[in-house]
């Protein structure tokens, strides 16, 4: 009795689920103005996270020009360059990554509303608690990625940029603050204390600028393939129950086994205007439609291969620096 009122409530908590399942991914990508808005969204609100967007990508484009002037025109000490290059080429790529995720908003938008029309369709408490389960993998995994970056990072930030640096300036110990990443001081004088801590604070914003939007790649990428995996499961626990059922009647095995293969090719193989019965329905009542459905997996290796090649490029680029500075603390300790 229980299990049959909480499945008539499934049509009912079916928001709930979407809720839960792209709740995160907003966290991440509303606050950086690239959360896809659906088309019924109102224009103040499309327009506000377009402003959004354009407030932060200024904001990192200035902070890579001054880190650029201050390596080209002010930082003299070749070792110090090139320290300076591993987080200057991290924001160039997250810039990258950025304009790809807001240039992809409509193919993300797409792939949302598959997701939201998939949860739609569950009818069965064990179908939902298949997808809550891969839900809940990719939660893990956005959260796990995002505590790891943003903790990190920000706690670089914090050390550098409170921790006084003791110099010697005309016989007399002075304490000076450095920022975490370098600045040209000719647009501002980071030495007096006003500069310094706005600076920091500017800093400080891109460095969740970035994290957020390489967090929110990895978001897009855990909820997608997350999804895709609980769509295939529940395609496993129809073949086990027509498995189960094989004493029915032939027509009715057949349309089970059509809509199983339908299903099959809605999550891997382009599908148009496919022929569904009333399996698919809400409604117990014998009808027939037509849906119009595209490859969920090829529209996931379509928004995200640009952004994959970026993440391989970034992750070689600096594995290489790594290796290079190891060697050269090596050197010097050696």
């Amino acid at each position: 009795m229980t299990t049959s009122v909480k499945e008539s409530n499934l049509e009912n908590n079916y928001k709930a689920d979407i809720n839960y399942s792209l709740q995160v991914n907003r966290w991440l990508l509303k606050p950086i103005g690239i959360w896809p808005y659906p088309a019924t969204a109102s224009t103040a609100t499309k327009a506000f996270s377009f402003i959004l967007f354009l407030i932060c990508i200024g904001i990192l484009i200035f902070s890579i020009i001054s880190c650029i002037l201050n390596i080209v025109f002010e930082e003299e000490d070749p070792q110090v360059k090139l320290k300076t290059i591993a987080p200057l080429s991290y924001w160039l790529l997250s810039s990258i990554r950025y304009c790809t995720l807001l240039i992809r908003a409509n193919d993300i938008r797409r792939c949302v509303d598959r997701i939201e029309i998939d949860w739609r369709m569950i009818k069965k408490i064990e179908e939902r608690e298949t997808m809550l389960r891969c839900v809940k993998t990719g939660r893990f995994i956005v959260c796990f990625s995002a505590a790891f970056m943003h903790g990190g990072i920000f706690a670089f930030n914090i050390l550098k940029g409170v921790t006084p640096v003791i110099e010697i300036i005309d016989n007399v110990s002075v304490s000076i603050y450095r920022l975490p990443y370098p600045f040209y001081n000719k647009i501002w004088d980071t030495n007096f204390t006003l500069a310094h801590q706005v600076i920091l604070l500017l800093q400080f914003v891109v460095t969740f600028i970035v994290n957020s939007v390489s967090v929110g790649a990895v978001a897009i990428a855990a909820m997608f393939v997350m999804h895709a995996c609980g769509q295939l499961d529940i395609m496993r626990l129809w073949l086990e129950s027509l498995v189960d059922d094989l004493d029915d009647k032939y027509d009715l095995t057949q349309q089970r086994i059509g809509v199983i293969v339908v299903h099959h090719l809605r999550v891997l193989k382009y599908v148009l205007e496919v022929f569904f019965s009333s399996f698919l329905c809400r409604n117990s009542t014998p009808s027939h439609y037509y849906y119009i459905s595209f490859s969920f997996v090829t529209w996931i290796e379509k928004t995200l291969s640009f952004i994959c090649l970026v993440e391989i490029f970034g992750s070689v680029f600096n594995m290489c620096f790594l290796g290079y500075y190891c060697i050269k603390v090596g050197k010097y300790d050696l």
